[in-house]
């Protein structure tokens, strides 16, 4: 595996296949999704915006409201994305945002956390760490994204309903319609005649002694990568998923995003409720 090259050279036939089938996920999006077309939904800005739409969106707005989700689910009310893109600020949100982070305040917490030597120790009851900045919980995601990246529908929902359930799953769904036409754009400025593959001037075995942090926005939120090299060797590497920022446990007196969200849910299925709103992948929890 080598970091730096795709797996083959793009064609002009490539980009028009590409395009066809970004073309066919925004038509899906207009007739299933949102229910009207795309240029007037990526106009949305207004709570009243919830008015016109119809398809899947109305149908959990429906839904949504006649089971008081937007009164559900509601956690610190912070939020962080760390990556950045063209789609996608980096900052934090708190009481204002704050454009530039600091990826050294970024900290994993084990002391409800299962090891191999310990899982008989009773204070011990997850797989997952806890991370924090700058010793506060924030959660990451879609939410997150649209706060910090001024996204105005998601914003004016968020003044009304907070970090709602409903808050966070529509913003999910929000981001679907961005990706589409961000990616539309990004497929327009690949130029095949640049090169797809460039080689490393540095030879990993050459490397007596190296660390690099890496950060990127993935699909559930911001994932965090940590590594040190040691004569051409990987000597540590660690990762941080979306999913250990928003599933894991209480730090101190401090609960975690998800479980400051579920407690006095009404029922457990409620509180499954809460939790699926974060599309958590448990599997990652494990880092």
């Amino acid at each position: 595996m080598i970091p730096g090259g795709v797996v083959t050279d793009p064609t002009l036939l490539d980009l028009s296949s590409m395009m066809n089938y970004i073309d066919t996920a925004v038509m899906f999006f207009e007739r299933s999704v949102a229910g009207v077309s795309f240029d007037k939904y990526l106009d949305f800005d207004s709570r009243d915006d919830l008015n016109i739409l119809s398809g899947d969106m109305k149908y959990f707005t429906n839904l949504a409201f006649e089971n008081s989700f937007q009164k559900i689910g509601t956690s610190h009310n912070r939020f962080i994305a760390l990556g950045e893109s063209s789609l996608f600020q980096t900052g934090k949100i708190r009481q204002r945002t704050i454009n530039k982070l600091d990826l050294s305040k970024v900290k994993e917490f084990t002391e409800q956390t299962f090891t191999i030597d310990d899982r008989a120790n009773p204070k011990k009851h997850t797989w997952s760490k806890a991370v924090c900045y700058d010793n506060n919980f924030y959660e990451t995601g879609p939410l997150a994204r649209a706060m910090i990246s001024n996204r105005p529908f998601i914003k004016e929902l968020h003044k009304s309903f907070k970090d709602s359930v409903f808050t966070r799953v529509m913003a999910r769904m929000d981001e679907l319609a961005h990706l589409l036409d961000n990616t539309k754009s990004l497929i327009k400025q690949v130029d095949i005649s640049e090169e797809s593959y460039i080689k490393p001037k540095i030879n990993l075995k050459d490397i007596d002694s190296a660390k690099a942090t890496s950060v990127v926005e993935a699909c559930r939120g911001s994932l965090y990568h940590n590594i040190e090299i040691e004569k051409g060797k990987i000597k540590k590497y660690d990762v941080i998923t979306p999913t250990v920022w928003n599933l894991g446990p209480s730090h101190k007196e401090q609960k975690g995003i998800a479980q400051k969200a579920i407690i006095g849910s009404k029922s457990l299925d409620i509180a499954k409720i809460v939790l699926r709103s974060f599309d958590v992948c448990s599997v990652c929890t494990t880092h």
